[in-house]
């Protein structure tokens, strides 16, 4: 592995992929940062109208595959993009869109920030959301001036989000491959190079040393933000109050702004998405059409058919995860054994760990476990139910957690009292007590397995092709009309299930109510 990594640091073309990887994740994080924070601060401040309208278009691309803002990015500003090509060249005559377009590192930072807004924007906006406003009135009414309040008062007790979010996002800006590779032009980056070392040259020993690489910077990112943040805590004694001194006008305008731009940037991304779905051929025939929703109708002759897989894959995964997820926050929180925070710990790692090494930890572990070849699981089904499930338990067992903490352990003890076993406790007691973080668990599994695209890339075979992947190839061969009819069927099913899942909670609440009142 040392020789592999010294090959990475006197090779040219690695040294510059790596100076751009840098360069890149750091202008993304303090662009996707900074109005993620500016964003978070106005829907808690109380300076933007319509908060949960706000709320719910900004965090729309959390259902979409991570290829999506790049794909309808080129679709849009390409070479033969509807503003560029379309409306800048042929109509109006001001550019060249063979020669001005998105493509470069402007084109990247672009869709990168749209792409990791929606999960930084949760981060902050839970942080602002728990902090206390009267630290703020009671600066305001010492004469603090509004800035001083901010400064003093506001930032500091969001710190501990906003440093989560600032290492979240440059991991997510340091892995990604995908949104450097549609529209790069010839800008290299690290997860880039790892990928093409893995599908073009089979180098998984080097690929697998760039990973290792490509975890040491935001490691020594996580440092220096604790140690900038020193030993500093806030606590505010009693129940937290929600009303917030108000936002200057100015502010307020220029919050709003901010909010009506990055909104209808995404609403853009979604209409863009269901025009190209139903155009002949984007960019040279406008004409509609439903050929790209038929089986056969594309180059490949698959139509919809890796939605398919994806949708098969997401209803194995998705309750396997949801369950799983609960019986480990159980066994974690109630029973407690031996290594108790060790399984924790081990279930919370995928949260930490890039997909992209993530998934060819996968390879390497599965290729020939234990050494024997007859075991392998490399381009099964299974593998890919491993990984989307073991991936995304986390969600699942951090609600649980948080759930069983809140019951009263006389529950379980008055069931074993009874003479129930841990299996019926299990199934009669704990798992309709837990409803709300098991269907968590199992949507955020479901839709993960709609979208995900670095951690199974390395995966897939001939035999199970998921459509996030085939949107990612069909991108990047400029297919928009596959790709773009694809992710509306992705987009369409994870709102189903959201809405299912949605529309079953609330009938399983209504009925234990009404069961207490009749009886």
């Amino acid at each position: 592995m040392a020789g592999y990594c010294t090959a990475v640091d006197t090779t040219a073309h690695f040294r510059r992929a790596a100076l751009n990887s840098l360069v890149l994740a750091a202008a993304s994080t303090v662009l996707t940062v900074s109005l993620a924070l500016a964003l978070a601060y106005g829907l808690n401040a109380r300076a933007l109208s319509r908060p949960g309208l706000t709320r719910a278009v900004l965090l729309l691309p959390l259902v979409a595959p991570p290829v999506l803002m790049a794909t309808t990015t080129l679709m849009l500003f390409g070479r033969r993009g509807l503003i560029t090509s379309e409306l800048l060249d042929r109509t109006l005559g001001l550019i060249d869109a063979d020669h001005v377009n998105i493509y470069g590192p402007a084109g990247i930072l672009i869709a990168q920030a749209l792409a990791f807004l929606p999960a930084a924007l949760i981060v902050l906006d839970n942080g602002f959301r728990g902090a206390d406003a009267r630290l703020s009135e009671a600066a305001s009414g010492l004469g603090a001036s509004y800035a001083a309040v901010l400064g003093r008062v506001v930032l500091p007790l969001g710190y501990p989000a906003l440093k989560r979010a600032i290492v979240l996002v440059f991991i997510f800006s340091l892995t990604d491959f995908s949104n450097p590779m549609l529209l790069g032009g010839g800008f290299p980056v690290l997860a880039e190079v790892i990928y093409d070392q893995i599908i073009a040259y089979r180098n998984m020993q080097l690929a697998a040393a760039i990973c290792v690489i490509l975890l040491i910077p935001p490691l020594l990112l996580y440092v220096v933000l604790e140690l900038a943040g020193g030993r500093r805590g806030f606590v505010a004694a009693g129940v937290a109050s929600t009303d917030r001194p108000p936002v200057p006008a100015a502010v307020r305008r220029v919050l709003g702004a901010i909010a009506v731009t990055i909104g209808i940037a995404v609403l853009m991304v979604y209409a863009t998405l269901v025009l190209g779905a139903f155009t002949r051929i984007w960019g040279v025939d406008w004409g509609l059409t439903l050929a790209h929703f038929r089986p056969g109708s594309t180059a490949a002759g698959s139509g919809l058919r890796e939605v398919g897989d994806s949708l098969r894959l997401a209803l194995v995964a998705a309750p396997v995860g949801g369950v799983l997820a609960v019986l480990i926050a159980y066994v974690v929180e109630r029973l407690r054994p031996p290594g108790a925070n060790i399984i924790f710990l081990i279930t919370l790692l995928p949260a930490i760990l890039p997909g992209i090494v993530f998934g060819i930890g996968y390879i390497l572990a599965f290729n020939a476990p234990f050494g024997l070849r007859s075991l392998s699981l490399s381009g099964g089904f299974a593998i890919l139910v491993l990984n989307v499930v073991f991936g995304n338990l986390f969600v699942g067992v951090l609600a649980g957690r948080a759930a069983l903490q809140r019951l009263d352990r006389s529950v379980d003890e008055a069931a074993e009292g009874l003479g129930a076993g841990l299996g019926a406790r299990l199934w009669l007691v704990v798992l309709p007590l837990l409803r709300v973080p098991l269907m968590l668990g199992a949507l955020y599994v479901f839709i993960d397995a709609l979208t995900t695209l670095s951690s199974v890339i390395f995966l897939v075979s001939g035999d199970y092709k998921l459509a996030a992947i085939s949107i990612f190839n069909d991108a990047n061969s400029s297919d928009f009309g596959p790709a773009a009819a694809k992710s509306v069927a992705l987009l369409v099913l994870a709102l189903a299930a959201m809405a299912a899942l949605s529309a079953i909670e609330r009938r399983t609440a209504i009925r234990p109510r009404q069961e207490r009142i009749i009886s």
